[in-house]
């Protein structure tokens, strides 16, 4: 692979001291295995009335007990900077510490990179009181999720982000009591939505937007699927007049472009730019076996109806993203039922124009890649490393949208597959779990009572592990 291709592993957080002398400098050279961007920019929020300083964190706090801006400086929030800064990892960062142990890298070094839009936010740490932890009250970014409304029930989701599984759980299904019996990771958000009224969940958020609105540069919006959640709408409606110097980022299966009453059409030109994390989980093969009761091709035709309202510019200004108006990241999330499928999903997501991303499912363990036999790791494996080797003549034939028409945009693309099938590779091969795969067979069989596709259809050589 050529030498331009592979430049992005040449990154900060592995060399700080190629860098400057601003307070953010001076802490990640003195703390590089500890120090994060999340707990001083970003707070994520959850129906169950969770907040965090990202998704993968524990709690540090309750919406039903404060309010944002009072969590944002919390006991909990200063304790975890002051650990940070004393050179350790947080109990909260257990994922973090779990996916660099593994050697993938993790959310933590992700924000470290100058490559994200966490690089914008550095001047925040000037801000920050050493001695106390404190951080002012001008949160950047913020990721919210207003509640688990889902049309769809993906084998790897669960009733924290899927009506549908929640459904399932109240029900107590067999596929659902099979999952509380073997290790779902279900920390019980059904009964606290039970316990507490919805509404003020809603209207914490609401309240904190219409304060900290002039502040915020980036909003994540995710669920379920947020474009079916009149909620979101409700929030663009107070964000609206700061739009034009805020970034919307959405996790969305994008089966939809709207609810009944808001169409995202309506909203969308009133801001800076919109990035779409599209969770694909695979390409045509393997995504209706993934993502139960989804359409691919009602995907396909929104991404081609938003690239018709919002064209892509093959001459727009390249910085982390392309300078469109619309990006779609085309996301896939790593388990045991796809990660087999990667490439095909890599070169997939090129041809529909998408920008490659990718995640790691760790629970419930059952769904982990880490538990497939060996001997399947193994071919995996070595057809992953076979295509990112030769990459660039892989991916030529699919290099057709116009967003791949600039060559720092196509070295971009190769860079994100190269370094991130070779993250879903690496974690897949860290561990041996495979004394789980029995269990995942049990899973996938009663899922597929429920479902027209099997995974037999697709690696039909499993069918000897039964």
């Amino acid at each position: 692979m050529s030498e331009r291709i592979i430049d992005g592993e040449d990154v900060f957080y592995k060399h700080p001291e190629k860098e400057g002398q601003s307070v953010f400098h001076q802490l990640i050279r003195k703390h590089p295995n500890s120090m994060c961007m999340y707990p001083f920019t970003h707070l994520n929020m959850k129906p169950s009335g969770r907040l965090a300083p990202c998704f993968r964190s524990h709690s540090t706090g309750d919406l039903f007990e404060e309010s944002m801006l009072n969590a944002w400086n919390n006991e909990a929030m200063l304790n975890l900077r002051k650990t940070m800064l004393s050179g350790e990892l947080p109990e909260e960062c257990l994922s973090c510490k779990k996916l660099e142990e593994a050697g993938s890298f993790s959310y933590r070094q992700e924000s470290l990179r100058d490559v994200t839009i966490h690089k914008e936010w550095r001047p925040q740490l000037e801000k920050l009181n050493l001695e106390t932890g404190e951080m002012p009250n001008e949160i950047k970014q913020v990721e919210v999720r207003f509640s688990n409304i889902c049309n769809l029930k993906c084998r790897m989701c669960g009733p924290e982000y899927s009506s549908k599984w929640e459904r399932d759980f109240r029900r107590s299904t067999p596929i659902a009591e099979w999952q509380r019996k073997n290790g779902h990771k279900y920390a019980g958000p059904l009964a606290q939505l039970d316990r507490r009224a919805k509404n003020d969940y809603k209207q914490g958020m609401l309240d904190f937007f219409k304060v900290n609105a002039k502040h915020l540069e980036y909003v994540m919006i995710t669920g379920g699927e947020p474009l079916m959640d009149d909620s979101q709408f409700e929030a663009l409606e107070i964000l609206k007049p700061y739009g034009e110097n805020m970034v919307l980022e959405y996790t969305t299966n994008l089966t939809t472009l709207g609810s009944d009453k808001y169409s995202a059409l309506d909203y969308w030109p009133h801001f800076d730019s919109i990035l779409l994390k599209v969770s694909f989980d695979g390409d045509p093969v393997i995504y209706p076996v993934v993502r139960s009761g989804a359409s691919i091709e009602d995907v396909e035709k929104n991404i081609e109806k938003l690239f018709n309202r919002f064209p892509q510019d093959p001459n727009a200004k390249f910085k982390n993203f392309p300078g469109d108006k619309v990006v779609v990241i085309a996301t896939f999330t790593s388990s045991v039922y796809n990660v087999g499928r990667i490439v095909e999903a890599a070169k997939y997501f090129t041809k529909l124009g998408g920008v490659f991303h990718s995640s790691q499912v760790r629970q419930p363990d059952f769904l982990n890649s880490q538990i497939l036999p060996k001997e399947v790791k193994e071919q995996f494996t070595e057809k992953a490393t076979a295509f990112v080797d030769n990459i660039e003549k892989e991916i030529e034939p699919y290099w057709g949208m116009p967003i791949w028409h600039q060559q720092d945009v196509k070295d971009m693309q190769m860079r994100r597959i190269n370094r991130f099938i070779k993250n879903c590779i690496k974690f897949m091969n860290s561990e041996d779990k495979s004394d789980l795969f029995p269990k995942f067979l049990e899973f996938n069989a009663l899922s597929e009572e429920e479902c027209e596709h099997s995974i037999f259809d697709v690696y039909p050589e499993w069918k000897k592990y039964v």
